[in-house]
C-alpha cells in the first residue's frame, strides 16, 4: 500500500491530515505489507511552539541588540560630522567622499551646498556633507618646490 499524505497546513490542531492510500499488489499477487510512517500523525493539541518561550524569543534576542548598535553608531557618526562641519571655514583645503581635493570657496551653514575650487578658475558645487576631511599635506599646486 502506498500512502501519500498532505500535511495539515491551515487546519486546527488535532485535525487529521489528508491521506490518499492505494492498495497496490506486490509482485506475485500478494498484498503489499502495510508500514506505518512515524512522524506523520497530526500533532496532539496546541500549545507553545517547540523549544518553549525562549525558542520563540531567540530571534528577537539577536535582532534587537543589532538594531540598537546600528542606531547608536549612526548617531555617533552624525555627531562627529556636525563637529567637523562646524570647524570648517572658507579657504580650507578639503577632501570629498569622491576623492576631489580643493579649496572651499563658500561654505554656508544654512545651505546644503558648498562651492569648491578644484583648479584655478574651476569651481564646482558639492554637497556640504560630502566633505570628509581636511587635506593634511598642505602642499599647494601653485609653486612646486625646487631643489638645487
Amino acid at each position: 500500500m502506498l500512502d501519500f499524505r498532505i500535511p495539515a497546513i491551515g487546519r486546527a490542531p488535532g485535525e487529521p491530515s489528508v491521506s490518499f492510500a492505494q492498495d497496490i499488489p506486490a509482485p506475485g499477487g500478494a498484498p503489499a505489507p502495510q508500514t506505518g510512517h512515524p512522524g506523520t500523525a497530526a500533532p496532539q493539541g496546541g500549545g507553545a511552539p517547540p523549544g518553549g518561550a525562549l525558542g520563540a524569543m531567540f530571534p528577537l534576542l539577536i535582532v534587537i541588540p543589532m538594531v540598537l548598535l546600528m542606531v547608536f553608531m549612526n548617531r555617533s557618526q552624525q555627531k562627529k560630522q556636525k563637529e567637523f562641519e562646524s570647524k570648517l571655514k572658507v579657504g580650507d583645503r578639503v577632501v570629498t567622499q569622491a576623492g576631489l581635493v580643493g579649496k572651499l570657496v563658500t561654505f554656508e551653514r544654512e545651505s546644503r551646498l558648498a562651492k569648491l575650487e578644484v583648479a584655478p578658475g574651476v569651481k564646482i558645487d558639492i554637497l556640504r556633507t560630502s566633505v570628509v576631511s581636511l587635506d593634511g599635506d598642505g602642499v599647494t599646486s601653485a609653486a612646486p618646490a625646487s631643489s638645487k
